[in-house]
């Protein structure tokens, strides 16, 4: 009997261990890595860090572990390999650091395998404040790193209060058609000249507005701009194509009949397609009540774009 107390004390200790995470301190759970098959080297980007705390935080750490088994949240300590340190300055009180790319080389090479990949935001004395489990596994093979397929995190991405956040990791797989509802209605426009620029030696893709206009009655939901590369132009547009998303920015909500002018955004590369000649794609979608994206607008662009 005491034998089966100890363990349901256990059993809720690590319960309400894991709700406590991200409540002080939380890490974001949109996160894309890319893999340098050259030189064993993982680029994390697309990340942030948020303080909720009314005080500063001390520094803190964000370490990046590779495990071959998903992370339980019944046992906290299974993080698996740790594969690198990074350090990450103290944040003001309600604040926040966003846009944060970590370039890990991964000296120790595990032994072959495949492996889900672990984030997890530690303060000074290692105490664990809040994790992200990516969404793209790694397979190492005679010991060299490749990408893999998407994982499913809904058990592990959690709010405190037990409700998933949304994840609006894209589709970064050439080989797989991408598939989008598409409602087309032009309910939200965007109007003047748009342009895309993009950065493969810093990571980076640069939206240029532009204005985005809510022809509605009524304020839009949030709003997501997606990037594609695409391997046919898009001037039909259709739900399922051959493409690579490459950036996702969400926004706020636009008012009735009121416009965002002149729109510049900066943002993470979220996936370096392999070499050959695309064209560019741009969507605006809205997300419903159940977080699902909506395309309502696309813009394409003539010229094909070759590296």
């Amino acid at each position: 009997m005491k034998k089966a107390l100890s363990a349901l004390a256990l059993i809720l200790l690590s319960f309400i261990n894991a709700q406590e995470l991200g409540k002080e301190v939380s890490v974001s759970k949109n996160w894309m890595s890319v893999v340098n098959l050259d030189g064993n080297e993982l680029r994390l980007s697309n990340g942030s860090v948020s303080n909720h705390l009314n005080k500063s935080t001390k520094k803190l750490s964000l370490d990046f572990y590779l495990s071959q088994n998903p992370y339980d949240v019944s046992n906290p300590d299974s993080y698996g390999i740790l594969i690198a340190k990074n350090p990450v300055n103290s944040l003001n009180r309600n604040a926040s650091i966003s846009g944060i790319s970590l370039q890990n080389r991964i000296k120790q090479v595990p032994e072959d395998g495949i492996y889900y990949q672990i984030l997890v935001l530690t303060d000074v004395n290692g105490g664990v404040k809040d994790l992200t489990q990516l969404r793209s596994q790694i397979i190492i093979k005679n010991g060299k790193l490749q990408p893999k397929k998407e994982v499913d995190n809904t058990e592990i991405n959690k709010t405190p209060n037990n409700t998933s956040r949304t994840d609006m990791s894209g589709v970064t797989d050439l080989s797989k058609p991408t598939k989008l509802t598409i409602k087309s209605d032009n309910s939200i426009s965007l109007e003047n000249e748009w342009k895309i620029e993009i950065d493969f030696k810093n990571f980076m893709v640069k939206i240029i507005g532009g204005d985005m206009a809510n022809n509605k009655s009524e304020n839009t939901g949030k709003i997501v701009l997606d990037v594609f590369l695409t391997k046919d132009n898009q001037t039909v547009f259709s739900s399922n194509f051959e493409g690579i998303q490459i950036a996702m920015v969400p926004l706020d909500p636009i008012e009735n009949a009121k416009k965002l002018i002149g729109a510049s955004i900066k943002t993470n590369l979220r996936a370096i397609p392999p070499s050959g000649t695309y064209y560019l794609l741009l969507t605006v979608s809205e997300l419903d009540d159940s977080g699902n994206q909506i395309v309502v607008n696309s813009k394409t662009f003539k010229n094909p774009i070759t590296f």
